[in-house]
């Protein structure tokens, strides 16, 4: 099997001991990468949000998002999402994560490159 198409298997007890990497330039932000492809342009990870913290308004011209939250609330746009809710962000469109609940949040996400496909 070439690392293309290796799989990628974490269980909870692996991904509870990663570290949480800072964002740079997100104050309060941090992830978890769990996985990567093999060019580095497209991953999948957890996102910490703190309380008070937000995740400004970017856009990503060739890549697009879906995020699930797993713990806490946060406000994508004017709809807030709990445990469980989902968001898909296109690419090229502008978005963040505006706010926080009173505990924070944790949020799985993808970040998909469509930069190469037809």
């Amino acid at each position: 099997m070439t690392a293309t198409e290796a799989e990628q298997v974490l269980d909870w007890f692996e991904i509870e001991n990663m570290d949480w990497d800072p964002m740079v330039g997100a104050q309060g932000v941090s992830t978890k990468i769990l996985w990567r492809d093999p060019a580095g342009i497209s991953f999948a990870g957890m996102m910490r949000i703190e309380p008070g913290a937000s995740l400004a308004h970017h856009m990503h011209r060739f890549a697009a998002h879906h995020l699930l939250v797993i713990e806490g609330t946060v406000r994508v746009g004017e709809r807030w999402l709990r445990p469980g809710g989902y968001a898909f962000v296109p690419a090229g469109a502008l978005h963040g994560l505006d706010e926080c609940g009173p505990q924070g949040c944790v949020l799985f996400f993808n970040y998909l490159s469509l930069a190469g496909f037809d």
